[in-house]
């Protein structure tokens, strides 16, 4: 099945408007809602949301969603206005990095390291997932293994860290990993899609 930009962009508004709402009420998500933010699929390829703030016309069937995006950020309770810039910018950014893993090949990855674990006798106590997304490696840590995951992303870190509730999240840069006081400075397994583009580091 080929993508399908105005299916992706109208999921993940429903699934940012309903990880505000939770954030909002301060609780966790049902297994329904987490149903509903598992659907994130970032922006990349969606290049209509590059003309949010700007004069230039948004192509009719993607213009009510991409408004009703650009409503929930300036309406989000929890960002000041220089973070309600910071995360258009972000998910503007995101146009060209954003395209998440297929579940059949982080399913392969999971497999061939449970099965490498358990053939030599190995327990995995610390497992991390850098540049995170929404947890996409996450379900490759094993029972009773303590997680972590860091997006720098704004939003996927909004929704990063509703399903994933029993995992330390940061929403941050992984270059300040030093600076978030894990209990565990080194891990057992770090497994991720980074993001890759052809970007000069600064």
């Amino acid at each position: 099945m080929s993508y399908d930009k105005l299916k992706s962009l109208v999921a993940n508004v429903e699934v940012i408007e309903t990880a505000m709402a939770i954030h909002v009420q301060g609780r966790k998500a049902t297994a329904e809602e987490k149903e509903i933010l598992s659907r994130y699929s970032g922006f990349g390829g969606i290049k209509e949301v590059l003309n949010i703030g700007t004069d230039k016309p948004i192509g009719n069937d993607m213009k009510e969603p991409v408004q009703r995006l650009q409503e929930l950020i300036d309406a989000y309770p929890n960002f000041t206005e220089p973070m309600r810039h910071n995360v258009m910018e972000a998910i503007k950014a995101s146009v060209l990095t954003a395209f998440y893993t297929p579940q059949f090949l982080i399913d392969a990855i999971a497999r061939q390291i449970h099965d490498t674990f358990s053939d030599n006798g190995l327990a995995m106590r610390s497992f991390l997932e850098p540049s995170a997304g929404i947890g996409g490696f996450l379900p490759v840590a094993m029972p009773n293994t303590c997680d972590y995951a860091i997006e720098k992303d704004p939003v996927s870190g909004l929704i990063l860290s509703l399903l994933y509730d029993n995992t330390i999240t940061r929403t941050t840069g992984f270059e300040t990993i030093g600076e978030q006081e894990f209990d565990h400075t080194k891990f057992d397994v770090i497994a991720s899609n980074i993001p890759f583009g052809n970007f000069r580091v600064f």
